[in-house]
């Protein structure tokens, strides 16, 4: 009835002479077997009043030696290995479906409880496979190797799993966390007896076997009254965990009274070991599954809570919102006020600004056929224009000028107003055309303005100059950091200013006067830095000087007042979506339309 026999002999006299021999062999392939069976099976012809001695000699290599031995017919042989076979499928069948069960268990959880156990089946059916024969017979049917060392290596990795299983399922880290640490301890022997079980010796072999079924002792020794003590702190799952290991050990130890024939074969006792274990796996797999749905009820519970929680939570939130919107709807209105208020004096101021500021028909009376291209950043401007004209020396002069302050909107526009002023009280006192001194005593003036009770602003303006001299068509110019530009038919004259602002903060350089003969065809640009700076274009990058020469190269040969649209439409594509970076200011005087104008 032992699958697992290494070496089986049948010897057969008929007095004294021997008629027969026939061998058995587990270590052997199963193609030399006359039976496809998987126990060792011999067969023999008995006659009416025939008289047969048998010799059977069997060498197990050191493992159990006890066996039933059975004498039958064959037709009853063959109903009982039906049966036998009949039953075992059924076995076999439900430890594989447990198996996809937890297997799906531990894919719809990551629960590893499910997966511990899976490999723990996974091992238990092939060890079973290894003791009832069908190992050999169809998975290792000539392999000696596996035939020999199946057993204690599959029991290694079963006892492994089943230990990890254990301490999940009765929760031992935060029950009993110091036999936890004993049963992880536990492991590395048991590691190391699947490991020399595989080591193709004879004594590793047996070291194995010997191991292995020390542990297990051990562990059916430990594990059933720590389940008892874990369940009398008041643990459920430990009951049913309880019940089925129970039912594990009892059938194991039946097993093993009968194979040393301490107790009765019978089909019980047979296959005890396959009963329990199918009521362990069943009775384990009805604990997952009760785990897993006192889980879910705990996270559905949890999830009750929170949402309870949330809702509490949400209605107090929407009463401070509710509060707070009025609040704010309160400051809003409030604060819409102040900027209606802030907005209203901005416009008032833009009022003053542009009054300052010479109006179209005294730039068409002084300096004719001006252009310009007037932007500011916000409501009010730090960058203006100034034309006025005077007479030195019995002889007319126009001055123009494009001055950038300090800053922009308010802060820019009060000092474009204290700038204007100082303008034209330098103007007041000019007594020659010389560019270069204007500046200079504007800038004393400034400085003066901006020193007053002993307090120093650092602000200032940056400006180009330009004195025309009408009757000659002289035009002296000095800029502080401001240059001017002329177009000469296709040609572009560029006048650089000097390095240095009209106001505090600025070095000590002296201002340049460059005197230009204008020819009638001269066109003069004066312009702030807000028109080249001016972020943009495809790569949100700085407008500069080369694009502005360009565009102004492009339309050298139109009209004054389709060049400069030509510029301001340019620019608005440049700028694009992106916010303005500064105020803009361009003047464009064409001279050859002023010397007609003349004329």
């Amino acid at each position: 009835s032992n699958p697992n026999i290494d070496v089986a002999n049948l010897f057969l006299f008929r007095g004294d002479q021997q008629i027969d021999l026939q061998k058995f062999s587990d270590l052997s392939s199963t193609k030399c077997r006359k039976w496809k069976s998987r126990k060792p099976v011999f067969d023999f012809q008995l006659l009416p009043k025939d008289t047969l001695t048998l010799l059977l000699q069997v060498n197990n290599g050191g493992e159990q030696f006890h066996f039933d031995l059975t004498i039958c017919e064959q037709q009853e042989f063959e109903q009982q290995e039906n049966a036998e076979s009949y039953f075992l499928g059924i076995f076999m069948g439900l430890l594989i479906f447990v198996i996809i069960f937890n297997i799906y268990m531990w894919v719809l959880t990551k629960d590893r409880l499910s997966l511990n156990y899976s490999f723990y089946l996974m091992a238990l059916l092939f060890l079973q496979l290894s003791l009832l024969g069908f190992g050999k017979m169809y998975l290792w049917a000539d392999s000696p190797f596996w035939s020999n060392h199946a057993n204690p290596f599959f029991a290694s990795v079963s006892v492994f799993f089943l230990l990890q299983f254990s301490r999940q399922y009765l929760n031992l880290k935060e029950l009993l966390p110091k036999a936890d640490r004993f049963f992880f301890f536990l492991s590395f022997p048991i590691i190391i007896s699947a490991v020399i079980a595989l080591v193709p010796t004879s004594p590793t072999y047996t070291i194995s076997i010997v191991l292995i079924n020390g542990l297990t002792l051990l562990l059916n020794f430990l594990i059933l009254p720590l389940a008892y003590i874990a369940l009398r702190k008041g643990y459920r799952p430990a009951l049913l965990f309880l019940i089925a290991f129970s039912i594990l050990v009892i059938s194991v130890f039946a097993f093993i009274l009968k194979n040393f024939g301490l107790i009765p074969s019978t089909f019980y006792t047979d296959f005890g070991f396959q009963i329990g274990s199918s009521i362990e796996v069943l009775l384990f797999s009805l604990g997952i599954i009760i785990r897993y749905r006192n889980a879910q009820r705990e996270a559905i519970v949890r999830l009750q809570e929170i949402n309870q929680l949330k809702e509490a939570a949400n209605e107090e939130l929407e009463l401070k919102v509710t509060e707070r919107t009025a609040e704010i709807a309160e400051q809003k209105l409030v604060i819409e006020d102040k900027n209606k208020e802030i907005i209203s004096s901005i416009a008032y101021a833009r009022r003053i600004q542009e009054a300052i500021l010479p109006d179209t028909e005294k730039i068409a009376r002084i300096l004719p056929n001006t252009r310009l291209f007037h932007q500011p950043k916000d409501i009010v401007s730090g960058d203006f224009y100034w034309v006025e004209e005077k007479y030195i020396s019995e002889h007319k002069y126009c001055f123009f000028a494009v001055a950038d302050c300090t800053g922009h909107g308010v802060p820019g526009a009060m000092m474009s107003v204290l700038c204007h002023a100082v303008l034209n009280r330098t103007l007041e006192s000019s007594k020659t055309p010389n560019a270069a001194d204007f500046l200079e005593r504007a800038d004393h003036q400034l400085k003066m303005e901006l020193s007053r009770n002993n307090q120093e602003i650092y602000d200032g303006m940056d400006i180009s100059l330009a004195i025309l001299h009408n009757e000659t068509s002289q035009l002296f110019y000095a800029g502080a950091n401001n240059p001017l530009w002329i177009l000469r038919g296709e040609e572009l004259l560029e006048y650089d200013a000097i390095r240095r602002p009209i106001g505090l903060g600025g070095s000590e350089i002296p201002f340049e006067l460059i005197t230009i003969q204008l020819e009638h065809q001269d066109r003069v640009f004066l312009f702030s830095d807000g028109f080249v700076d001016q972020f943009g274009g495809k790569d949100a990058k700085k407008l500069r000087k080369k694009h502005l020469r360009e565009w102004i190269s492009i339309c050298a040969a139109l009209p004054s007042d389709t060049l400069l649209q030509f510029l301001q439409t340019k620019f608005m594509d440049w700028k694009g979506d992106e916010e303005q970076t500064d105020d803009v200011c361009v003047l464009l005087y064409d001279h050859m339309a002023h010397k007609n104008t003349e004329k």
